[in-house]
């Protein structure tokens, strides 16, 4: 890996100024890893943005523990090389993260990235055939354009999920109220 080294040193120390910054992407994944004769579980966290053109940009990546120790300090470096300007940010639900999103970029709003909750409920399929039932219903309420459709879509299929898992379920209800 010596040879990404100098790759990861650049990408952290670029600078950003001449860019209108409207959208920053957070992805958390946890991966594990060897330590010292133990098996941790680090979250390897990246920051992308989308400029004002449409183009996204990857301005950040970070190794922090499990419980995501050292998020602010990562978005401080992030606004310090000038990623401002950020209307919306995207994430998971990490409180941590969402309470550090809040306090760098205050005037930003949050919303709930669905890929994770999607995947994690899919995967939890005993058949390919359930697996994409599930997936047609939950999508539409990760998807939902607005409150109302999202409320409707939720009411029509809770009884295809009811019988499915109780994750499934409680995964459902939490993106039906991400939207409501």
């Amino acid at each position: 890996c010596a040879p990404l080294d100098h790759e990861v040193e650049k990408l952290r120390e670029r600078h950003f100024e001449n860019f209108t910054l409207p959208l920053l992407w957070l992805d958390v994944t946890c991966i594990k890893c060897k330590e010292s004769c133990r098996v941790s579980n680090p979250a390897v966290v990246r920051a992308i943005i989308l400029d004002d053109m449409g183009y996204r940009h990857v301005v950040g990546l970070s190794v922090l523990d499990q419980e995501l120790q050292g998020k602010k300090p990562f978005l401080e470096d992030l606004k310090a090389r000038g990623i401002t300007g950020v209307t919306c940010t995207t994430s998971d639900a990490h409180e941590g993260l969402k309470h550090a999103v809040r306090e760098v970029y205050p005037t930003s709003s949050w919303q709930r990235c669905a890929v994770y909750p999607e995947r994690d409920v899919i995967g939890k399929g005993k058949t390919k055939e359930k697996c994409a039932q599930v997936a047609a219903v939950i999508s539409k309420v990760f998807k939902g354009k607005d409150q109302d459709m999202v409320v409707v879509h939720s009411v029509q299929h809770n009884d295809k999920l009811s019988g499915y898992q109780l994750f499934s379920n409680r995964v459902f209800r939490e993106g039906k109220n991400q939207m409501s």
